[in-house]
């Protein structure tokens, strides 16, 4: 059972708005893979740059550790070679850092993420300062090693000479064995090996004590003197060198210190701008996660609503080819009954047409009248053309899927378009226009052609001018090109009626097309005169084209090639 026409509608509707739907929903999903695909690649890009950030405070980190490490074995050994690879380990440092800056300006994002990123700057800058100026402070206070040497006492003695005699003397202990040194060992007595020397003045020899004993103590006061002296000049030395001990650890603590929060800091915005990236990520992927779940979810359904119409549809048109078939059968009755009828009144409309040609011609024969004569001749005419039309409509009725083909006969041009012309001056005298005949073919040009085409050629477009011409003239000039094989016949038919309107020229070789014309133009006919003529000029393989000037004529030409005999 079929819907209503308005259900119908409806159903058409709905599926040109599924259509539609689908082709919005295969846009999103286009959009989403290749769009929010490419956003996503744009985050997986910064997330790896963001790598290189992490890499940076890695190496900065490292140095950091270095230079602490290398600081440490300065103090510990006074080692100034420490202090280069500090200093070193420092400038590194800051390079990393200052590395992070040049990213930062190719990365827009990134900065937002460095905390007061011209004050980190500046920091750079002035870390970079700071190790110069430290450098030089080191340079200006370069510690020397203190040299522990004690110059000469220079003393003044009184010489004396006295007769020695000195001897060494060693004890002999017998060596033990391992247990008997365990037992003394135990008993806690211990026997080593001593040496003595022993010094013996000789007879003879004479000395005074107490003079030697006041030199004695002469030497001992001057050498304290002297070396309690040396001893402060060490200690005050001694003390300058632990302020500059204090004055550079001091100032590469703070180095340390300065170059330890600027690091922090480029971390923390590390850690932040990385933390953002992976939360970017997952929100862009989780949207187009579900963009791409609900777009397809989307078209299930879309393709399922689709495929259920489409199945109505189908099942409808089944429907409606059996009516098709059934209306075909019944529309081919009627045409069938309707050739018939048409093909009865044209065999039956001959026979009286016929009869009147024989009339004509017994009257013709029996008259002298030159006015009977030339209403003869028109009757003629009309009678020959009702007679050539009422052929072709029984022809037509007897096989309507015959194509339209040339009936070639030999007959001699002129003397047939003199007959077609001059017959229909009658008609032309009806509306009070002039026919004015140029027949410029040869007197035995003969050719091999269809002689009723071209007739129905000429009086088509005849009657076209007459019918929109009154009071004025019609031009029939005929002429023709000719060689071995062919003769290319050319007619110019030109009148001065009402004319056509240049938007409608190219319109009127078309069926059914009349165009806008004078409202005084009667029997306007049904537009297929002109159509008929194109066709009948197609069959010969030739060519119809028209010219005009509204409101002052009409010129029709057309050329067609005709076989010689």
């Amino acid at each position: 059972m079929f819907f209503e026409v308005k259900r119908r509608k409806i159903i058409l509707y709905s599926l040109i708005s599924s259509i539609l739907l689908i082709q919005v929903i295969v846009f999103l999903f286009l959009y989403n893979e290749y769009f929010n695909a490419q956003k996503l690649s744009k985050i997986e890009q910064k997330i790896q740059q963001s790598q290189t950030f992490s890499k940076l405070t890695s190496d900065s980190k490292k140095e950091f550790s270095k230079a602490q490490q290398h600081l440490q074995k300065y103090f510990a050994t006074k080692d100034t070679q420490e202090l280069d690879l500090y200093f070193s380990s420092l400038n590194q440092l800051a390079k990393n850092l200052d590395g992070f800056v040049k990213y930062g300006n190719k990365n827009i994002e990134f900065n937002q993420y460095l905390r007061y990123h011209q004050e980190n700057d500046n920091r750079i800058s002035s870390l970079k300062n700071k190790i110069d100026s430290t450098q030089k402070a080191y340079q200006a206070h370069k510690i020397e090693d203190l040299p522990l040497t004690i110059d000469p006492l220079n003393l003044k003695t009184k010489e004396h000479t006295l007769d020695l005699k000195i001897e060494r003397k060693t004890d002999s202990i017998v060596k033990k064995g391992l247990f008997g040194r365990l037992s003394d060992a135990i008993k806690g007595e211990q026997r080593v090996k001593t040496d003595t020397l022993v010094i013996t003045k000789q007879n003879g020899s004479t000395v005074d004590l107490n003079e030697i004993n006041n030199e004695i103590k002469k030497i001992i006061n001057q050498a304290n003197h002297l070396y309690q002296q040396k001893i402060k000049n060490i200690q005050q030395k001694q003390v300058v060198v632990q302020n500059n001990y204090a004055f550079q650890y001091e100032l590469f603590d703070q180095l340390l210190a300065s170059s330890n929060s600027l690091l922090e800091a480029y971390d923390l915005a590390v850690d932040a701008y990385k933390n953002e990236l992976d939360k970017q990520y997952q929100q862009q992927q989780k949207k187009n996660d579900n963009l791409r779940y609900y777009t397809i979810i989307g078209l299930v359904i879309l393709m399922f609503i689709v495929s259920i119409i489409i199945i109505y549809y189908i099942r409808q048109s089944f429907e409606y080819e059996k009516k098709l078939q059934q209306a075909n059968k019944i529309i081919g009755a009627n045409l069938d009954f309707k050739n018939k009828i048409i093909g009865m009144i044209s065999h039956e409309m001959r026979a009286p047409m016929q009869i009147m040609n024989i009339f004509i011609r017994r009257v013709e024969k029996n008259t002298q009248d030159p006015k009977v004569l030339e209403y003869l001749k028109s009757m003629k005419f009309t009678n020959n053309s009702l007679l050539i039309q009422s052929n072709q409509i029984l022809e037509y009725s007897k096989d309507i899927n015959k194509p339209a083909t040339l009936e070639k006969s030999d007959f001699n041009l002129k003397e047939s378009i003199d007959q077609t012309l001059v017959a229909f001056q009658a008609f032309a005298e009806s509306r009070n226009n002039q026919l004015i005949i140029k027949n410029n073919l040869h007197d035995n040009l003969i050719v091999h052609s269809d002689y009723t085409k071209i007739y129905q050629l000429l009086i088509n477009l005849l009657s076209n001018a007459n019918k929109f011409t009154e009071n004025g003239s019609i031009i029939a000039d005929i002429s023709s090109e000719e060689n071995l094989q062919q003769t290319l016949l050319k007619v110019n038919i030109q009148d001065t009626g009402t004319g056509i309107a240049p938007e409608d020229l190219e319109e009127i070789f078309k069926p059914y097309y009349r165009g806008i014309i004078s409202d005084k133009v009667e029997n306007m006919g049904v537009g297929l005169g002109l159509n008929l003529c194109q066709q009948i000029v197609d069959l010969f393989g030739g060519e119809i084209s028209a010219t005009s000037q509204l409101g002052k004529g009409t010129s029709i030409q057309f050329r067609i090639p005709l076989n010689n005999h």
